[in-house]
């Protein structure tokens, strides 16, 4: 059964781009802080392109210590949901948020 009470408290926007915003979020359950990137899935394509960034994600996070660490990746109606590690204000994170 999924439950309908939001999993994460959304502190603030830390970026916005052409096809979704990445949030800082705390999880309810444990108070870690995380990204929560929201991308909208309006059309097949954006759905395709979410889940092409999604997977190359997975496959190289594992491979490179710079990489943020994927956590989930939530499918709602209408957008895509990935809570990754909060990456702070790491160059790697920045470019992550500004190439959204």
């Amino acid at each position: 059964m999924v439950s309908s009470q939001p999993k994460y408290e959304l502190i603030q926007e830390v970026g916005r781009g052409s096809y979704g915003v990445v949030y800082e979020a705390v999880v309810k359950r444990t108070g870690a802080r995380v990204a929560v990137k929201k991308i909208r899935c309006h059309s097949p394509e954006n759905v395709e392109l979410a889940l092409r960034e999604f997977w190359a994600l997975s496959s190289i996070q594992s491979q490179h210590p710079n990489v943020i660490h994927l956590e989930e990746c939530i499918l709602q109606r209408d957008q895509l949901a990935q809570r990754m590690n909060h990456g702070s204000s790491s160059p790697l994170y920045l470019e992550l948020v500004e190439t959204l």
